[in-house]
């Protein structure tokens, strides 16, 4: 406080706020919130009185932090509104990761999961886009990781479907244990639950036990151990030791009382304390005076006898009183079983109807896929354009979120290859819009002469498409991202242009990058004006692949130093490639599927593959 007077006194603001920042966080260990508030809100005019806009968002967000921990939800999304317009208007990359991490957080706390993983991904964006440095954002980043799996394995827990389950257990091994090795128990607690609540969705309940045994020797503080003992009641529970698991509930409450009321207990144990010892001297004075003012040997016997019987009858009330403690103890177990088998016969039932609903909804999604695979160029068309061609399409769920498009414009032949946001009946909407717009604005050869100019018009139309939201500050960022190949083969070149995307040209061994402009089809942070059109020399024998990133993403090669799984990487792809590019087309699509087959060695596919091969 006397620095404070201090700073005050000479005008150093700079010096002013960090000494809010650290009264704050003191009053914060002590546990009095309206002084954290106070100095925070401190730290806020003094940040505006110096009119430092970047240290307004990071006083918001603060506030943010600390109205979630007091549940004051509504007083959070203001302070995280007002920092993420700030952190917009300077276009501060790290102060927007910080807000949409909030935000995810904010919406965790709610229960509004899909909110949740929304956020949580813009931030993951921009921090695995941009290398900061820097051990705080590397935190923010991991932190992403964890929350975002939590949320798909309590969307999984909710609507019983595994690709949810799948997407936490990717983003499970993205954090790749960054918490333990750096000491942060309590964030490593959070990273093994969710994979606990992952073993469990899929009924691996022995694995999940194992899982927590082994978290036994990071516990610390009455939090923790709460959490702890609550996750072992579920897996014993979902074990059958019903006597287990209520042993393991009943630590749980324990732990749970004494995390409320540790301050509550210290202070009356202190005050007991006192007065026994007060007592004590009492006690010991009357003695004295009675042994002083009597001397007499009867009164000794007689107190002798006296605390005999004290004790006696001491020994008899606590007998009585354990037992009566084992009685209902006995009778609260009878009611728990009980309980717990009314309970397993609902969790049949609910289990019955939620498989009678998964079926409803995979009928309708694969009349969805039949709509999709009908706007989608049939295999004689794409011949009758590239007659030395094949595509390899293997959707990860049974709609794509990639799509591809072959169209004939003048002396044009032109094939395009597209990876929308997402997969599954969100990602085939878009891929929806896609091909419609591509139909509307690619239709003439002065169409194809200028790819970039189509894309410029994609984009807009996303933009108005995806516009309507009901939050106008939170406009929407899906989007798209594809290549437009325009083959002209009487002058043996291909126009194209790209978003955010890549092909790739084999010849005699060695590879061409096709590469375009590193943004999307859609709302982005950093955009340029226009889409660039660019041209490349072809020659006879070329071999032209056009791509999504769904084969570098598969998950597999586990080994011992990685046995969750690794990506196969573009390095790696590229060279398949080159190795492959030499064989027929049918024969590349044969060894294309047995390749990745053998790398993934059972992991789950985690994204839609799409892969087009033309030999020139």
């Amino acid at each position: 406080m006397k620095a404070k007077s201090l700073f005050n006194a000479d005008k150093h603001l700079s010096q002013l706020v960090l000494n809010y920042i650290t009264l704050s966080l003191c009053y914060e260990i002590i546990n009095i919130p309206d002084s954290v508030f106070y100095f925070l809100n401190q730290t806020l005019d003094v940040s505006i009185e110096k009119n430092d806009s970047i240290q307004m968002a990071f006083a918001y967000q603060n506030l943010c932090r600390k109205s979630i921990e007091m549940n004051l939800y509504d007083d959070a999304e203001t302070y995280i509104m007002k920092s993420y317009e700030l952190d917009s208007l300077l276009n501060n990359p790290k102060g927007l990761a910080s807000d949409f991490f909030w935000l995810g957080m904010l919406y965790t706390k709610t229960t509004v999961y899909a909110k949740t993983g929304h956020f949580l991904k813009k931030s993951i964006r921009i921090l695995e886009a941009d290398d900061f440095n820097d051990s705080f954002y590397a935190t923010v980043l991991h932190l992403d990781y964890v929350y975002l799996a939590d949320a798909y394995i309590e969307s999984a827990e909710r609507d019983g479907l595994s690709r949810f389950a799948d997407s936490c257990l990717y983003y499970l091994q993205k954090s790749d244990g960054y918490f333990l090795k750096h000491g942060h128990y309590a964030n490593y607690m959070k990273d093994r639950y969710a994979y606990v609540k992952y073993l469990m969705f899929y009924k691996k309940y022995n694995e999940a036990l194992n899982v927590l045994l082994d978290l036994e020797q990071y516990q610390s503080g009455n939090d923790l151990r709460r959490d702890y003992h609550m996750y072992l009641t579920m897996v014993y529970e979902k074990l059958g030791n019903y006597r287990e698991a209520f042993n393991q509930q009943r630590k749980q409450f324990q732990y749970a009382m004494e995390y409320v009321n540790d301050s509550a207990l210290t202070a009356f144990t202190n005050f007991k304390t006192g007065q026994a010892i007060k007592q004590k001297n009492i006690e010991q004075q009357q003695t004295e005076q009675i042994y002083t003012a009597q001397r007499h040997r009867m009164m000794v016997v007689i107190l002798s006898l006296l605390v005999v019987l004290l004790l006696i009858s001491l020994q008899v009330v606590f007998i009585y009183r354990m037992l009566k403690i084992k009685r209902k103890a006995n009778l609260v177990l009878s009611r728990k079983n009980y309980q717990l088998d009314q309970q397993k016969n609902e969790i049949q039932a609910q289990r019955d109807e939620l498989n009678n609903v998964h079926n409803a909804v995979v009928d309708s999604v694969r009349y969805s896929e039949r709509i999709q695979r009908a706007v989608i160029p049939t295999d004689e068309f794409i011949k009758s354009l590239f007659p030395q061609s094949f595509v390899y399409y293997r959707p990860r769920d049974i709609v794509s979120g990639d799509f591809y498009y072959v169209a004939k414009c003048g002396k044009y032949n032109v094939f395009v290859v597209a990876d929308c946001t997402g997969h599954g009946i969100p990602g085939g909407f878009l891929s929806m819009l896609g091909i419609s717009s591509l139909k509307e604005f690619l239709v003439s050869e002065t169409d194809a002469a200028n790819p970039g100019v189509i894309l410029d018009q994609m984009r807009e139309f996303f933009k108005e498409t995806l516009g309507s939201t009901n939050n106008p500050g939170m406009p929407v960022y899906d989007g798209m991202d594809i290549i437009i190949c325009c083959f002209d083969f009487e002058k043996m070149e291909v126009v194209y242009a790209a978003a955010n995307h890549k092909a790739y040209i084999i010849r005699n061994g060695e590879v061409v990058k096709l590469m375009g402009d590193k943004m999307p089809v859609g709302r982005y942070f950093i955009e340029k004006e226009h889409f660039d059109t660019f041209t490349e020399p072809l020659q006879k024998g070329d071999m032209v692949y056009l791509c999504s990133d769904g084969i570098q993403d598969q998950i597999g090669g586990a080994d011992s130093e990685h046995s969750l799984g690794k990506k196969l990487m573009t390095s790696n792809f590229v060279s398949i490639l080159t190795e492959l590019s030499t064989l027929n087309l049918d024969e590349q699509a044969v060894k294309i599927d047995d390749i990745i087959t053998q790398w993934r060695k059972g992991f789950d596919q985690v994204d839609d593959i799409t892969l087009v091969g033309i030999k020139i």
